[in-house]
């Protein structure tokens, strides 16, 4: 999931992105986190979060994954 950040402004910005992963109330379930471009990952929530410095005119890409892990026979729902 690639997001694109890109600092307009003529000054440099601080900025603070968040974001989630699913996270399995089910045993048989496994989600694993891929390529979290450096954020901190809360693995009871899911929660990610990026803190980011821009400098003026220039651009970022943040790219994160999970993969998952389940028996065949599972049926699957992502809220």
């Amino acid at each position: 999931f690639p997001v694109t950040i890109r600092n307009n402004k003529k000054e440099a910005i601080k900025l603070v992105l968040e974001d989630q992963i699913p996270v399995s109330q089910n045993a048989e379930i496994e989600v694993e986190a891929m390529d979290l471009s450096g954020a901190e990952l809360d693995e009871t929530t899911g929660h990610l979060k990026w803190e980011i410095n821009l400098e003026p005119s220039k651009e970022q890409k943040i790219k994160f994954g999970y993969k998952m892990k389940y028996p065949k026979n599972a049926s699957i729902r992502i809220e």
